[in-house]
């Protein structure tokens, strides 16, 4: 069960320069295919915060094509992570944890600012808790390294604010996901996962956390680590669920969601991208290829954003010529 204390840091070894602390938040403006993402990993032990802001609109293949990138590696820790702002603009405020949440942020170049709010919408998800998660005892829950070992938890909610990006004003009003976990987390990027949520309003939500496989050059996701969803204002684990997308240059541009909860109830939904883009700045060790969908279910229109995250070395070992070599796959078969 997710607590308010969880907002802050938590108690650990003062020597574990592996422990870290992660905020993340999305928030966009699908009627102008707009989406950002606001990143924070913070190592309390080592005094050191990587954040990240990022907001691109439509497409883009390369990271030189993104409208907006503001990567820092080596801010200061703040002493609070229920309360903090960093030298990079960016303020976060855990208001009424994990319920409301405040954010904004100047950007130091003055090309970028935004203010908002984020309210959740049913109870934040406890990935740990085997009253929420069903997969809990399953081997399915293991097996993605120490990302979320001690503490995860997700929350869809509704965002609502304003943006400014190089000259042009947009107001935010979305649903959308945010995230926190706790917990040893080596800069190794030898795995794969998916993160992927659509959000229809107040009362009807999903998210989902999947291993990733890459073999052959093609990109499916393989278990279920963790799901739920928010149906009618109720938050339900899921105890299946099946994902699949198509690709161009590895940034999804359709999927098909099916997913069973612990009801017996069957979610399924299709979504067409609106946006997508590259990102190789949320963590040194890590590429993400992010997509803003359009859902639609039952005649309702629903967005959701769609992180698939890559080790680069799991990327290296699987699509570079020497890693291809060492495997026996042929280049020809490789993207």
């Amino acid at each position: 069960m997710v607590k308010e204390e969880d907002a802050e840091f938590h108690p650990r070894d003062p020597k574990d320069y592996d422990w870290a602390e992660t905020r993340f938040i999305s928030f966009s403006v699908p009627e102008e295919q707009l989406f950002g993402n606001v990143y924070v990993l913070a190592r309390p032990n080592v005094g050191a915060v990587i954040s990240d802001v990022t907001i691109q609109k439509g497409f883009s293949r390369f990271p030189y094509e993104m409208d907006f990138h503001d990567p820092h590696m080596h801010l200061p820790c703040p002493p609070s992570f229920r309360k903090f702002t960093l030298r990079n603009g960016l303020s976060v405020e855990a208001v009424r944890p994990p319920y409301e949440l405040h954010y904004s942020y100047e950007h130091n170049g003055g090309n970028c600012s935004f203010e908002f709010d984020f309210t959740a919408v049913g109870e934040p998800f406890d990935c740990h808790d085997p009253n929420q998660n069903p997969l809990l005892g399953d081997t399915t829950f293991s097996g993605l390294g120490d990302q979320w070992l001690n503490g995860h938890y997700d929350v869809l909610g509704h965002v609502k604010g304003k943006l400014v990006l190089r000259g042009k004003r947009y107001a935010i009003d979305s649903y959308d996901g945010a995230d926190h976990s706790w917990g040893p987390r080596k800069e190794e990027g030898i795995r794969a996962m998916g993160w992927t949520a659509a959000a229809f309003g107040p009362d009807y939500g999903l998210h989902t956390v999947f291993h990733l496989n890459l073999k052959n050059g093609q990109v499916t996701y393989d278990k279920l680590r963790f799901g739920y969803v928010v149906d009618e204002g109720q938050t339900y684990g899921l105890v299946s669920a099946e994902l699949t997308a198509t690709r161009i240059d590895m940034i999804a541009v359709s999927n098909h969601i099916r997913a069973v909860d612990v009801r017996g109830k069957v979610h399924e939904m299709r979504g067409t991208a609106i946006a997508g883009h590259p990102q190789y700045a949320i963590n040194p060790c890590q590429a993400v290829f992010q997509t803003l969908f359009r859902y639609e279910v039952n005649g309702r229109v629903g967005y959701g954003e769609s992180a698939d995250c890559f080790g680069l070395d799991y990327l290296a070992e699987r699509m570079s010529a020497l890693g291809r070599y060492r495997s026996g796959v042929p280049a020809a078969t490789s993207q």
